[in-house]
């Protein structure tokens, strides 16, 4: 399409001031954009009003319909490409991956140990790896810190990052150190696998709490540093979860089986994915068991 050929369209409707198509500056290739601008605003007006008629075959050239919109100066433009650029449309928060990251040559892995290196390598790769799964996404307030020591229990982990954020408005919701199943020397919990989880009520306190403590050397040694990332996160575990908790909630507070008989009630707190059976009325008729073939 050459602007001679756009112009010939417009010409109907009254005097072209000029006409512009819109060229990519790298290809030479036309963007499929162009301006036209009429020397009477009436013709203008005219011109969009009839573009506004479905299938009008004034606007057809070389083969396709042109879509003819009012133009916008640059101050109007940079306002809605603002508009746009703070629509979040990252779902799964995918850019806060790279948040934290050390690549071996860069001046921030300079002190760190080879162990601590081979251990970020191998949780970027665990990550890339999970993150190729649609139902995983990365946490925007959760927070997974590795290297622990041993003697760190869920209360020290809580103070461990409410210290770090130095904000007194900062809620962690809630600070879990993962422990092994297998309990020794008769201690309550079993020994610390080394990593934990924090949430924080707001992702700037948690973002605050990662850039201090993550690759710190003074906080627990040099040799073994926190590393600190965004948690990654199963959708479909913890929509599992949160149907649980629901579930669960509602048989503690009365709303679930209500005026059944003392025995379905003495089991009603198991919680369980089937269907819940409840005892017929007394003349009730009882429905035949059908079989799938």
């Amino acid at each position: 399409t050459s602007e001679e050929s756009l112009e010939n369209v417009f010409k109907s409707f009254g005097l072209v001031e000029y006409c512009r198509i819109c060229y990519d500056d790298y290809s030479g290739k036309s963007k499929g954009t162009g301006f036209i601008k009429f020397k009477n605003l009436d013709d203008a007006r005219e011109c969009l009003n009839e573009a506004n008629i479905a299938e009008n075959s004034r606007f057809y050239l070389d083969g396709k319909q042109l879509i003819i919109t009012t133009a916008v100066n640059r101050n109007q433009l940079e306002e809605i490409r603002d508009a746009n650029r703070h629509k979040h449309k990252d779902k799964r928060n995918l850019y806060l991956a790279k948040e934290g990251l050390i690549y071996p040559d860069s001046p921030a892995a300079v002190g760190v140990s080879a162990g601590d290196l081979k251990k970020r390598l191998l949780l970027e790769e665990k990550k890339r790896k999970l993150l190729q799964n649609l139902h995983y996404f990365i946490s925007d307030r959760r927070l997974c810190i590795h290297n622990l020591p041993s003697n760190y229990d869920d209360t020290k982990l809580r103070q461990l990052f409410t210290t770090s954020v130095k904000d007194k408005n900062a809620r962690i919701l809630w600070a879990k150190v993962m422990r092994n199943r297998s309990r020794t020397d008769g201690k309550k919990f079993g020994s610390s696998k080394g990593f934990g989880f924090v949430e924080f009520e707001q992702h700037q306190h948690a973002l605050n709490a990662l850039r201090y403590l993550n690759n710190n050397p003074e906080i627990f040694t040099s040799d073994k540093r926190p590393i600190v990332e965004f948690s990654i996160e199963n959708k479909v575990a913890l929509n599992r979860k949160k149907y649980r908790q629901i579930k669960q909630e509602k048989i503690n507070s009365g709303q679930s089986n209500k005026g059944e008989s003392t025995e379905i009630e003495r089991h009603s707190s198991n919680t369980y994915g089937g269907v819940e059976a409840k005892p017929f009325e007394k003349n009730e008729k009882v429905p035949k068991m059908k079989m799938n073939k």
